[in-house]
C-alpha cells in the first residue's frame, strides 16, 4: 500500500478500536473495568478519540494544501469521504508531489502509527477477522468490520481485551509522539512553501540573470544602431530582431554553462530597398560592457576585439568600428555574405566572416496574413506544436525585452513578421535553437519570428 492508503486505513481503524473498547467496557461493567485497569482503559479511549479528531483534521488540511479539488470544494468532507479520497490515485499523486522530499518521512510516521494501532487491535479478542489473515493485519480487520448505516460498529459476540499496563502506557506515548511528528511534517511543508513564495529560487535567479543580460544587450544595441545610422537616406531604416526563446531546456543546461560567459547573440534583419540582409550581433556581458564604456571615455584609440565565436583560436580578428550602419549592410549585401557585428562599449564593430553566405528571402509577411493563409491552405497551416512554440517564443521574449525600445509598442498580429525563404511561400521558424539544431530537426514549415523597429 502507498502512504496515503495507509492513512486511509488508520482513519478507518481508529473508530473501530474505539467502538471495540467501549463495547468491552460496557460488557465488563464500569466498576470491574476500573478495578482491573486503574483508569488506563478510559485514558486509552479518550486518547484515541483525540487521535481520531486530530488525525482527521491533519489529513484534511494536507489534502487541501496539496490542491486536491474535492477537499477544497467540500468544507464539510466527512471521514468516510476522506478515506475514499485517500484511495484515489490522482489525490495520491498530488499529495506526493506536495510533500516532495518529506514524503519518505511522512510514510515512516504513518507506518509507526499503523504499528501502534495494530498492537492495540491484536489484543482485542473475538473481533471479526478475515480468514487466513494474521490477527494484527490492520487493513483486513478494518475491511472485515464495516460500520452500519448509522455509522456505528456492531459486534457479534462479547469482546475481550488483554494487555500489560506498561505496554499500554508505552503505546499511548507512541501515539502522541507520532501525532506530533505528523503535525511537524505538515507544518514544515507549509513553512517551506511560504518561504519559496517569498524568496526566489535558484532557477528564478538564473532566469533573471539571463533576462538582465538580454535587456542590457538590447538597450545597448538600439543605442549603438541609432548612433551608427549616419546616412542621408530619405526613408527611415527598419531593423527586425528575431525573438529567441532564451530559456534553456534540461538537455541544454550543460551547453549553456559553457557559453554563459560569451554574452548574448542577437539575430537581425535589415530592410534595404526591398531586400533583406541578415546580421548577427554578439553582445558582450553587461559587466564587461560597462567596463568597456569607461575605457572608451578615457581613450579613443582603435579597439582590437577577440570574437567570442572563435575564442578558442589563437588568431586575433580585426574589429572595425561601424560609423555608417546603412553602408555596412549594403556592402555585405553586395558580397552576398551575412553581416557579423560585435557590440561593446555601446558601439558596433564589424567582424570579417566571409565563409557564411546570406540567405535569400522572398518577403516578410506578418502573422495575420500567415494565419489567414493557413486557414485557406492546409499545407501552410501550422501544427499544434508549432503554434505552441510560437506562443512560447512570444511569451518568453516579452519579459526579456520589456524595458527596451524593442518593446515600446505592443506586438500584435501585424507587427510580428516571418521570413519567407522561397517564392513558394515556404517559411522557416520559429527559431528558438541554434542553426545546427535547426538542420538536425527539419520541419516542413518553420518561421522566423521578428518584431520590427525603425531608426
Amino acid at each position: 500500500m502507498s502512504g496515503f492508503e495507509v492513512a486511509g486505513v488508520i482513519l478507518g481503524a481508529i473508530p473501530l478500536i474505539i467502538s471495540a473498547l467501549e463495547h468491552y467496557k460496557d460488557g465488563k461493567g464500569a466498576a470491574a473495568t476500573f478495578v482491573k485497569w486503574r483508569g488506563l482503559l478510559d485514558t486509552l479511549i479518550f486518547r484515541l478519540k483525540l487521535q481520531r479528531t486530530f488525525f482527521y483534521l491533519q489529513i484534511l488540511e494536507l489534502l487541501r494544501e496539496a490542491g486536491v479539488r474535492e477537499a477544497i470544494e467540500r468544507p464539510d468532507l466527512s471521514e468516510t469521504e476522506c478515506i475514499q479520497l485517500l484511495r484515489s490515485v490522482k489525490a495520491g499523486a498530488n499529495l506526493e508531489e506536495h510533500l516532495g522530499p518529506l514524503y519518505p518521512a511522512f510514510t515512516d510516521v504513518l507506518g509507526r502509527y499503523e504499528a501502534c494501532l495494530s498492537a492495540i487491535l491484536s489484543k482485542i479478542g473475538h473481533i471479526q477477522r478475515l480468514p487466513q489473515h494474521q490477527k494484527y493485519d490492520l487493513a483486513h480487520i478494518v475491511a472485515a468490520n464495516t460500520p452500519g448505516a448509522d455509522g456505528q460498529f456492531y459486534f457479534r459476540e462479547r469482546l475481550a481485551f488483554t494487555i500489560e499496563r506498561r505496554s499500554l502506557k508505552t503505546l499511548l506515548d507512541e501515539l502522541t509522539e507520532e501525532r506530533l511528528s505528523l503535525k511537524a511534517i505538515i507544518k514544515g511543508i507549509r513553512t517551506q512553501r511560504e518561504f519559496a513564495a517569498r524568496e526566489p529560487s535558484h532557477e528564478a535567479h538564473r532566469i533573471a540573470s539571463i533576462f538582465f543580460q538580454v535587456q542590457a544587450g538590447a538597450q545597448a544595441l538600439y543605442s549603438a544602431m541609432s548612433q551608427g545610422c549616419t546616412c542621408r537616406c530619405i526613408d527611415p531604416h527598419r531593423v527586425m530582431m528575431r525573438l529567441d526563446n532564451r530559456l534553456p531546456q534540461q538537455r541544454q543546461k550543460a551547453i549553456m554553462a559553457i557559453r554563459k560567459n560569451q554574452g548574448t547573440t542577437f539575430s537581425l534583419i535589415f530592410t534595404l530597398e526591398g531586400s533583406l540582409q541578415e546580421a548577427v550581433v554578439k553582445a558582450a556581458l553587461a559587466d564587461d560592457m560597462e567596463t568597456d564604456a569607461l575605457s572608451l571615455a578615457c581613450s579613443t584609440a582603435p579597439v582590437i576585439k577577440l570574437s567570442p565565436a572563435v575564442s578558442t583560436q589563437t588568431t586575433l580578428i580585426q574589429a572595425t568600428r561601424v560609423t555608417d550602419i546603412c553602408r555596412t549592410a549594403r556592402e555585405a549585401r553586395v558580397r552576398g555574405r551575412k553581416l557579423h557585428l560585435q557590440l561593446a562599449s555601446y558601439t558596433l564593430s564589424t567582424i570579417d566572416n566571409a565563409s557564411e553566405r546570406c540567405r535569400k528571402f522572398a518577403g516578410s509577411p506578418n502573422l495575420e496574413s500567415l494565419l489567414r493563409q493557413g486557414a485557406q491552405d492546409e499545407d501552410s497551416r501550422m501544427t499544434p506544436k508549432q503554434r505552441t512554440l510560437l506562443a512560447l517564443d512570444v511569451a518568453a521574449a516579452i519579459p526579456q525585452l520589456r524595458e527596451t525600445t524593442w518593446l515600446s509598442q505592443a506586438w500584435d498580429k501585424r507587427a510580428i513578421k516571418f521570413l519567407v525563404t522561397h517564392a513558394a511561400m515556404t517559411t522557416e521558424g520559429p527559431l528558438s535553437n541554434t542553426i545546427s539544431a535547426e538542420a538536425a530537426m527539419p520541419l516542413p514549415q518553420r518561421r522566423d519570428l521578428i518584431p520590427k523597429r525603425r531608426f
